[in-house]
């Protein structure tokens, strides 16, 4: 039934000259129904996306990047320094097909926020995704440098700023443990003496 839904769907946007996105559900269980100008927004990781686009599918990875983990789903946190050392785009395909990876996007599950938590939940780690996917396209070294820690401190300062309750940058391992405003003044110009 919902493959059948699928064809038509694609049939009608075809109409139009649209391209429809959907999810990897359908690609798993019915790629046989999506035209060869579909996308699949891939949430079940990596695999899926080398299949969809090896397939000759354009894809979007949503998979490593869902911004509700580690709250109400459970599991883990997805903190900023994973995300940002994640690469959307596996290492083993061809050029051809690292150009069918579209991209990334960040996602939470709309009924886990209310105007209590979504701040603290997506903008900084969002902006964090923003910052890799426009600065970094196909660097797999998986190294954050003084110069991405630096970015991060400005961009969660600006949201600071602009009255959004960012999550703070917490990473033991470069800051030691800091109230937000604090580390919005290593962002801070130095006073002349």
């Amino acid at each position: 039934l919902y493959a059948t839904f699928e064809s038509k769907v694609h049939s009608i946007a075809a109409k139009y000259n649209k391209s429809v996105q959907s999810w990897d559900e359908v690609y798993v269980s019915a790629k046989e129904v999506l035209p060869k100008d579909a996308i699949v927004q891939v949430w079940r990781g990596m695999e899926t996306l080398t299949d969809a686009v090896k397939d000759g599918f354009r894809a979007v990875l949503s998979a490593p990047y869902y911004l509700n983990s580690g709250f109400d789903m459970g599991g883990l946190q997805v903190s900023w320094t994973s995300i940002y050392s994640n690469d959307p785009i596996p290492q083993d395909l061809t050029k051809q097909e690292r150009d069918q990876v579209l991209g990334a996007e960040a996602c939470i599950w709309g009924e886990e926020v209310n105007q209590f938590n979504i701040d603290q939940r997506v903008w900084f780690r969002g902006s964090m995704l923003a910052e890799r996917l426009w600065s970094l396209q196909g660097n797999h070294t998986d190294k954050i440098g003084p110069d991405v820690l630096v970015r991060s401190i400005k961009q969660q300062c600006r949201m600071m700023r602009a009255g959004i309750k960012a999550t703070p940058i917490d990473d033991r391992d470069v800051l030691p443990r800091r109230s937000l405003w604090n580390q919005c003044e290593l962002d801070l110009p130095q006073r002349k003496h």
